[in-house]
């Protein structure tokens, strides 16, 4: 099972609200940003941490590798 952990960078969702449109466009907004700022290693750091490449640059088997 896996442990759920509290994101302390994201504002909590107030009564179980669901984010308005308006707030999503933001959010990816601020995610293009930022990874439109990061150096191509800082990117393909960013992308081994999600489990899309793996160190030695190879596509994980969940991505086609």
């Amino acid at each position: 099972m896996k442990t759920v952990r509290k994101s302390t960078r994201t504002k909590a969702r107030l009564n179980g609200r669901l984010h308005s449109r308006e707030e999503l466009l933001a959010a990816h907004e601020r995610a293009l940003k930022a990874t439109r700022k990061m150096t191509p290693e800082q990117a393909f750091e960013s992308l081994v941490r999600a489990g899309i490449y793996t160190r030695d640059g190879k596509l994980t088997p969940r991505y086609g590798g």
